[in-house]
Formats: structure tokens, C-alpha cells, sequence
């Protein structure tokens, strides 16, 4: 079963990009040939309903907009708290949300259009304070930006974990040793051992998905090391992730918020 599913939830990197840049421009056009009020009314209402599914860890409503509402860009700043300039990647981030950082990933966002340059505004004191990582009150581009953004918690480690695999999927991490297979393997490893408020057959299938993922890895492992083809490594290792990550937000992310909201 979770061989077969392979290339139905493989999904190309690049159609995300160009389908989000399509929603950008799309914005834009609706904003350059505006008559009336409504129609602003209308955007701004659902990017509005976006920051607040993203503040309340809203999953399936999140997951509907980007789906269902074509003219919705992922990757517009959002005011945040009433002071917060994010993108809802970063603010997802920032709040250490990694589940909502993975499903706006495979959903468009792009980190290539962080907006954050460090500014956190007070709504009730208008005072301004500047994130630590920030102190050039400049923007910090791609999966930079939003490894500046993660905090010190105990669960960071999640996190980071999630962006690396999130930045490998994105094409700008090679694999070239065992060093690297044994960090993605962990790295997946973080992510299932993570997921929470899992049912038994839930269960049953995160134990089927980790079974076969370390079926392809070790194939995988013992042809390296026979033939030392660090390419033919990284492209099945790139299935491999990315069959994981759609796993993740498509069995355990959108369900486990349609079990908790009934």
C-alpha cells in the first residue's frame, strides 16, 4: 500500500513554486484593476481568516483556504497579533509550529519570500523591539530567514529537523556520504516520534511507513557503498523524504485536526 501511494503523493517542487508565483501575480492584478470595495473586502477578509487559522493552529481550515481559494497568496505578509509583520511560514516558525510550517510548505509557501526584518511592535505600548537575529532591521531570505526564527525550547529540535528535510525537498541540499543518510533517517524519525494523539490505526501505519522507509534506506545503502553513486543516493533519498513529509501532513496533520474538532 504505502509503495503503491509513491507516486501519487509525490509532488514536483517546481509546479509549487510556479502555482504559488501564479496566486502572487493573480493578487497583484486583482489589486492593480480594483473598482469597488468589495472586492478588496472580499481578499482581505480571507487573508485575515488565514493569520487567524494560523495563530489557532487551525489545520484543516488552513489547508481549505490555500486549497479552495485560488486567488489566495501563501506567501503575503500578514499583520500578526496586532503588531507581527510575518509571511505565515515565518510566523508558523516562529511560534514553533511545525506541523503548520509543513503543511504550508507542501501548500505553496515559499521562504524565498520572507518578509520579517526583525520588527515586533506592541500593540497596546506602540513600542518597538527588534528580534536578536535581526539586528540589521533587514529581511533574511529563504530557509535562512527562517532558521533565525526558531526559538530556544526544548521541542526546537523539531523544528529544525523539519526546515532541513522541508530545505532538502526544496532542491538545496545534496546528499553526498552515509553521514547525510543517517541524518535524514533521524530527522523522520523526530518528526513521526512527534505526532500526537495518535489512534491505533494510525499507529499501525506510522510503524508500516517507518518499516518500509528503512527497507529503502538500507537497499539504498548497500548499493552506495558498492558503487559509491552519491546521485542515485540522492534521488531516491529525495522520495523517500518527500513521500514522508506528504505522509505526515496528508494521514496525521489535516486528520488529527478533524478528530479534535468535531
Amino acid at each position: 500500500f504505502l509503495r503503491d501511494q509513491i507516486q501519487f503523493l509525490r509532488t514536483d517542487i517546481e509546479e509549487r513554486k510556479q502555482l504559488s508565483y501564479q496566486k502572487m501575480l493573480q493578487s497583484q492584478l486583482q489589486n492593480m484593476y480594483m473598482h469597488d470595495g468589495e472586492s478588496f473586502n472580499s481578499d482581505h477578509n480571507i487573508v485575515e481568516e488565514l493569520g487567524t487559522a494560523v495563530i489557532d493552529k487551525n489545520y484543516g481550515a488552513v489547508k481549505n483556504i490555500l486549497s479552495n481559494s485560488m486567488n489566495v497568496d501563501p506567501n503575503l505578509e500578514i499583520n500578526f497579533l496586532g503588531g507581527l509583520y510575518m509571511t505565515a511560514l515565518e510566523f508558523s516558525v516562529h511560534k514553533g509550529d511545525w506541523k503548520m510550517t509543513l503543511l504550508l510548505f507542501l501548500n505553496g509557501a515559499d521562504p524565498s519570500y520572507n518578509c520579517f526584518d526583525g520588527a515586533i511592535k506592541s500593540e497596546n505600548t506602540c513600542t518597538t523591539r527588534f528580534h536578536h537575529a535581526f539586528k540589521s532591521g533587514e529581511y533574511i531570505s529563504g530557509f535562512e530567514g527562517l532558521r533565525a526564527l526558531i526559538g530556544n525550547s526544548e521541542d526546537s529540535n523539531v523544528m529544525v529537523a523539519c526546515l532541513w528535510l522541508m530545505e532538502f525537498a526544496d532542491g538545496n541540499i545534496r546528499i553526498a556520504s552515509s553521514t547525510d543518510v543517517v541524518k535524514v533517517l533521524d530527522f523522520i524519525s523526530i518528526l513521526f516520534q512527534n505526532l500526537e494523539n495518535i489512534n491505533a490505526g494510525k499507529q499501525d501505519m506510522i510503524e508500516k511507513g517507518i518499516g518500509y522507509i528503512m527497507t529503502c534506506c538500507r537497499g539504498i545503502m548497500a548499493r552506495v557503498k558498492n558503487e559509491h553513486d552519491y546521485t542515485v543516493l540522492n534521488d531516491e533519498l529525495f522520495e523517500i523524504v518527500l513521500f514522508s513529509l506528504r505522509i505526515i501532513v496528508l494521514h496525521f496533520i489535516n486528520l488529527s485536526f478533524d478528530d479534535n474538532h468535531d
